[in-house]
């Protein structure tokens, strides 16, 4: 698990060029890592205030957008305009429109990685007359952090109060920029599958022919460390 959790989706010039991010990503989830609880019976507030440390939020959102799009290569084939602006740096670059990308903190000692897919309580308390779900293009849970690519319709990201970092794309990845000018407070959250108290609620569609899933059920405790 040192590594993270891995697929093989990109080619060595796109592996490549994710990597000039990856060091943005790492510094955050470093200044993260006193938030991370890494046990699920401890009760935490909705939201945690993040520690006053400075990131660049366009070489965070870069990094994880590049992963996504070798997790799922159908991002690449009904958004090209957001794969050509990824792989030629356009700083220009914006997510399409009626997508977002939202951020929460991870908890527990699981990882989750996915590419297309989509999730329901079957029982709960209902959003818009109709149990809370996700529908995602990708997703990545692996602590201190938690990744959506999400539709903009309101989903259970909206009732668990997850930010929407879609803006983040505008900064140049090389910017620099105080926490709180991004974001003040992120909710704690784990995946609903590895909760033990509401994975028997959850439901999620999948294809066979496009979704792939990577987990991991219990992580080392010095992970981040």
């Amino acid at each position: 698990m040192d590594g993270g959790l891995h697929v093989y989706g990109l080619c060595v010039d796109c592996n490549n060029l994710g990597s000039l991010y990856d060091g943005a990503y790492s510094n955050m989830a470093n200044g993260l890592h006193g938030l991370w609880a890494q046990t699920l019976g401890l009760r935490l507030p909705a939201q945690l205030t993040l520690p006053a440390i400075t990131v660049k939020p366009g070489g965070v959102v870069r990094s994880i957008l590049i992963g996504f799009a070798g997790l799922a290569p159908h991002i690449r084939t009904q958004h090209p305009e957001l794969a050509a602006a990824l792989h030629h740096r356009d700083l220009s670059a914006v997510l399409p429109e009626g997508l977002r990308l939202c951020l929460a903190l991870a908890r527990g000692l699981t990882a989750r990685i996915t590419s297309g897919i989509g999730g329901t309580f079957l029982f709960g308390p209902p959003l818009d007359g109709k149990p809370p779900g996700i529908m995602s293009l990708a997703q990545a849970y692996f602590p201190p952090m938690a990744w959506h690519l999400a539709p903009t319709d309101r989903s259970l990201l909206d009732l668990q109060g997850w930010a929407d970092v879609s803006s983040w794309l505008a900064y140049d990845p090389d910017i620099e920029v105080p926490r709180p000018t991004l974001v003040r407070s992120l909710p704690p959250v784990v995946h609903p599958l590895h909760d033990p108290y509401q994975a028997d609620d959850w439901l999620e569609l999948v294809s066979f022919d496009a979704t792939e899933i990577v987990e991991a059920i219990r992580l080392p405790r010095n992970l981040l460390s």
